[in-house]
């Protein structure tokens, strides 16, 4: 009997260890925190979040930071992409997602996905449709100082 992992089904970019990416690692130079995520990163790059105080724990205030967090995490959502790893927590590999499009299957918890309806879901069909996708990809991997990938819907496993 094989080990049980997460699938984890999506419409962007994926790399493998041999096509490593060259995303932030815990402690760049470019971010203002030392283990901030690529989210954060691109946020503060982009000059959507360094304005805003940081607070690297919760400390005497935990309120402000609490409510720093909260805000970090709705700018978050509202990227069009969304930046994950997979395969193992020992052995990580990058993908970056059209936001929407990722599915996950949990171990032991299976997903009906009904394969007709993806493509018209997000409209990936169509030519213009994967360019816009595509440039919105490359776009935060410039600004994050990586390499694009290949776009595409991708099938991975995640293991912790």
């Amino acid at each position: 009997m094989g080990q049980s992992t997460d699938g984890i089904l999506f419409f962007g970019y994926c790399w493998n260890s041999e096509g490593w990416p060259g995303v932030l690692d815990e402690g760049d130079e470019g971010s203002s925190e030392p283990d901030s995520s690529p989210e954060e990163a691109y946020l503060e790059r982009k000059g959507l979040w360094h304005s805003l105080p940081h607070h690297s724990a919760p400390g005497a205030n935990y309120d402000a930071w609490s409510e720093n967090l909260s805000v970090l995490h709705e700018l978050e959502e509202k990227l069009p992409f969304e930046l994950f790893t997979h395969c193992h927590h020992e052995c990580q590999m990058w993908a970056m997602a059209i936001r929407g499009t990722k599915i996950t299957a949990w171990r032991g918890s299976p997903q009906e996905i009904d394969m007709a309806s993806l493509a018209v879901t997000y409209n990936v069909t169509s030519t213009e449709v994967q360019q816009e996708y595509d440039a919105v990809l490359r776009e935060a991997c410039q600004v994050l100082g990586m390499k694009p990938g290949k776009l595409g819907w991708w099938l991975v496993s995640n293991w912790f």
